[in-house]
C-alpha cells in the first residue's frame, strides 16, 4: 500500500503502526480503517439508491496491498484485506474485486489469496476475480530476487534502456505465461492495471 491513509484514522489512533508492518483486522489501525470504511460505505448506501451502487462494475480494495511501497512500507493482511472485500459486494453487489500488483511482483501472492477466496467462497467470488498488473516503464524499481538482489532490474544500466513487464517476466522464467496460465485455471482475468511514468 501507498500509505494514502485518511488523516482522520490516523488521528484516532494511540500509536501508528511501525514502518514495515502487516496490517491485520483486529489491530488497532486495521479497526480504525475498518471502522472509517464503514462510515463511508453508510454515507454512500444513504445517498445513493441500490439501483445506483448496483452499477458500480470494479472495486478495488486497496493499492498494491501486499507491496510494501510507500512511505511507512505497510502491507496488508489476507484477514484485512477478506473483511474490506465482504464489506465492498454487500455494497456493490455488482462489483468485479480488482488486486492489484506491483508489476508481477505479488502476483503469484495474490493468486494464491484468490485461489483461497475461491476455495472457500466459491458462490461469491467465481467469476469476479481479477488481477491488474501495475506498470511505470519509466520507474526505477529495487526487487529481492536471487541473482539480482538490489539491482535496477527494470533500467538496467548495461543496456541503458527500460524493460517491458512482459519481457522481464519472460527473462525470470517465462513467469508472465506462468502467471496467465494460472489465472486461467482459477477463472481469474489479468488487466492492465495502473500505466504512468513512474
Amino acid at each position: 500500500d501507498e500509505d494514502f491513509e485518511p488523516d482522520k484514522v490516523l488521528e484516532s489512533l494511540k500509536e501508528v503502526p511501525p514502518d514495515g508492518s502487516v496490517i491485520y483486522p483486529d489491530s488497532e489501525f486495521g479497526q480504525a480503517a475498518l471502522k472509517y470504511v464503514d462510515k463511508l460505505f453508510a454515507y454512500l448506501q444513504q445517498n445513493y439508491t441500490k439501483e445506483q451502487l448496483a452499477k458500480v462494475t470494479a472495486f478495488q480494495p486497496e493499492n498494491e496491498p501486499f507491496q510494501s511501497f510507500g512511505k511507512h512500507g505497510w502491507t496488508m493482511s489476507e484477514a484485512y484485506m477478506t473483511e474490506l472485500i465482504f464489506k465492498a459486494v454487500k455494497v456493490f453487489p455488482n462489483a468485479d474485486i480488482y488486486v492489484n500488483s506491483a508489476g508481477f511482483l505479488n502476483a503469484d501472492q495474490i493468486l494464491d489469496y484468490y485461489e483461497e477466496l475461491l476455495t472457500f467462497y466459491p458462490n461469491k467470488f467465481t467469476n469476479k476475480l481479477v488481477l491488474p498488473i501495475d506498470d511505470h516503464p519509466q520507474a526505477d524499481i529495487m526487487v529481492n530476487e536471487p541473482l539480482v538482489d538490489k539491482i535496477k532490474i527494470y533500467n538496467p544500466p548495461f543496456i541503458n534502456q527500460r524493460i517491458d513487464e512482459i519481457v522481464y517476466a519472460k527473462v525470470m522464467g517465462d513467469k508472465f505465461e506462468k502467471i496467465r496460465e494460472r489465472a486461467k485455471k482459477l477463472g481469474v482475468r489479468i488487466v492492465m492495471g495502473e500505466a504512468g511514468l513512474g
